[in-house]
């Protein structure tokens, strides 16, 4: 919480500096791909703080955040983002046809997605218990062609951080929407357990 508050006053190349160097040559292949990208990931860490790394790094995209109540807080959190090259959608009955904007142009997406916002939603088993996610990630994904990449930011000692991006997943279309929903979502979940896993710490869930 702190780290975000200090973002206003954060340089990007201080974040950067303390990111472990990343491998980008496959993320670097799968966008000249021309489709876009979605970034699929979760409350984990500081999420924040990863997007403004990816931002740093020369990875600038657009993102969906629910709107703060207070309108201060809404202006403070607009202007750091904005700061760092982040572009925001607020959610609502429009972001699906902006997000499906940004794809069309070949940019870059970033989602938070483990956690239940709304209707249209899939349900699968992880880890032992039932998660309600939401479908948007996987339908983006199939209606426009764009891979999706899962990836977090791991917390490492002496404050450094590790920006970890699973293979692409590329979407499927076998006739049946609902199933190849669940699929797709499964895979995307099942990419980030690894890192759920060895660092359960920093997995925060406000939602169940």
């Amino acid at each position: 919480l702190v780290e975000i508050f200090r973002l206003p006053v954060t340089k990007g190349d201080d974040v950067v500096n303390k990111v472990l160097p990343l491998d980008t040559v496959e993320l670097d292949r799968v966008i000249a791909e021309g489709k876009g990208v979605i970034f699929y990931s979760a409350h984990f860490g500081n999420w924040e703080l990863s997007g403004v790394a990816m931002c740093h790094m020369g990875y600038e995209f657009t993102t969906v955040a629910l709107p703060q109540e207070d309108p201060r807080l809404e202006k403070m959190y607009s202007d750091w983002r904005s700061q760092h090259k982040m572009k925001v959608i607020p959610m609502g009955p429009s972001s699906g046809m902006k997000c499906l904007r940004t794809l069309k142009e070949g940019k870059l997406l970033a989602l938070i997605a483990d956690e239940n916002y709304g209707d249209g939603n899939i349900e699968i088993d992880f880890l032992g218990k039932k998660l309600i996610l939401p479908a948007g990630p996987a339908q983006l994904s199939r209606i426009t062609g764009a891979p999706v990449i899962p990836g977090v930011m791991a917390r490492l000692p002496g404050n450094q951080y590790k920006i970890n991006l699973a293979s692409p997943i590329y979407p499927i279309n076998s006739g049946n929407e609902k199933t190849d929903l669940e699929v797709l979502t499964r895979q995307y979940m099942e990419a980030l357990k690894p890192w759920l896993l060895e660092y359960p710490d920093q997995w925060y869930r406000f939602r169940s």
